[in-house]
């Protein structure tokens, strides 16, 4: 034991003063190494980024959130192919290639994934916190291609959480009470780093197992949500802030409120009961059709009616309205009646005057459970195959004249 101890001791050292970059692997082996300090910031503490984009002005209550562009709803995709993405589904496409999927389309938009438990492993000392932020580089390489991200703030780390019950490394669980002011703490400094992101979104989900795998607890999440709406706002006034990101779940009456699973409507009536309307610019959920039938005949339908009755009914109509999150899989349907059924959908949006952007959902197919893809990687950040949805969007908004088989957007 002395010897190890000894052996331990002279590699420290040698870890110590010799040349890190020869040292380095050894050194974060045994975990005696610094980690390596990140880019300058602004003085705003803004995360520098060359491009024109600017903040957006503040919203005004009652207006919509985002101007239209060219005329029509602002749009996006979900990011799941994002090289280097710590959810798991990356190494697919670099930041410039999301950013051209999503031009290709006319879209100005995407909704990235920001994990509370990745950016935070460790608990604060005395107060004081040590964020990591592995989403610098798909934000930075975004915004400097004209895309603004929706920043949706996920997965609470270990020592946040109220109980591990259920979860894994990482936890699709919202934090315990006791740690809604650290949650808040992580809120203000996305907001603080990520000033020209188009909004932060709390959470995912929370209504049902996806979100909260120890089962929903909307009372927490309007506390959880107020909180993290104050400490953003005291950042960024002019943030705007997106609550619920809802799922679809009880939509249909044989989808009952269990412990496990909260119905859309009854979720959405106690988060209004806890106060929520008062701490969002506005409200985010996950209409999928699950059917290529035309409305009222599908999922989507049915999720806008849930919304718009409880909302009408707690004299909160005016809310704004974000669907964050929506689309079909090709498990579901064929390619072409995907896309007739995803522009029809679009179009409903477009006539709307209380929805404020559409992102649909998602960008490639890289992992196997999900087939919601608008393109399929062929060689990873290097080609890929546009699906007739894309090709469709892109002719009709972006002035696309054919359909190639493959694309190469520059990395």
């Amino acid at each position: 034991m002395r010897g190890k101890r000894r052996l331990v001791a002279i590699v420290v050292a040698a870890c110590a003063v010799s040349a890190p970059t020869a040292n380095a692997g050894l050194c974060d082996l045994i975990g005696t190494c610094s980690p390596p300090p990140g880019p300058a910031l602004g003085p705003d503490g803004a995360l520098p980024a060359d491009t024109p984009l600017q903040p957006l002005p503040a919203p005004v209550a009652g207006a919509p959130l985002f101007d239209r562009v060219h005329g029509h709803l602002p749009l996006g995709l979900t990011e799941r192919g994002y090289d280097g993405s710590t959810n798991g589904f990356g190494y697919a496409a670099t930041a410039a290639q999301e950013a051209a999927f999503v031009r290709g389309i006319d879209g100005t938009m995407m909704r990235v994934p920001v994990s509370w438990a990745h950016g935070e492993p460790d608990a604060p000392v005395s107060g004081v916190h040590g964020y990591r932020w592995p989403r610098d580089d798909l934000y930075r390489g975004l915004v400097e291609h004209g895309m603004r991200p929706i920043l949706t703030l996920t997965t609470a780390p270990r020592w946040a959480l109220a109980s591990t019950t259920g979860c894994t490394r990482v936890c699709a669980q919202p934090p315990g009470a006791g740690h809604a002011a650290d949650f808040a703490a992580f809120a203000a400094a996305v907001a603080r780093r990520y000033p020209l992101a188009a909004a932060i979104e709390i959470w995912n989900e929370p209504n049902n197992r996806s979100g909260s795998v120890q089962g929903p607890r909307p009372d927490e999440y309007a506390a959880l949500l107020a909180r993290a709406y104050d400490a953003i706002k005291a950042q960024r006034p002019a943030m705007r802030v997106l609550a619920g990101a809802l799922g679809a779940y009880g939509s249909i009456p044989s989808q009952p409120t269990t412990v496990r699973d909260m119905r859309l409507g009854d979720y959405l009536q106690a988060m209004l009961a806890g106060g929520a309307a008062a701490h969002m610019d506005g409200l985010s959920f996950h209409p999928y059709p699950h059917s290529v039938a035309p409305s009222p005949d599908n999922g989507f339908a049915r999720v806008f009616g849930v919304v718009d009755d409880v909302l009408a009914a707690n004299g909160e109509s005016a809310v704004r309205r974000v669907p964050t999150e929506f689309g079909i899989s090709t498990d579901e349907a064929g390619q072409v009646d995907r896309s007739t059924a995803l522009q029809a959908l679009w179009a409903e949006l477009n006539a709307r005057d209380d929805v404020d952007a559409a992102i649909f959902h998602a960008d490639v197919n890289n992992i196997d459970h999900d087939h919601y893809g608008w393109l399929s990687v062929v060689q990873n950040r290097t080609t890929f195959h546009p699906y007739r949805v894309w090709c469709d969007f892109a002719r009709i908004l972006a002035g696309q004249t054919s359909c190639p088989a493959t694309i190469r957007p520059p990395r």
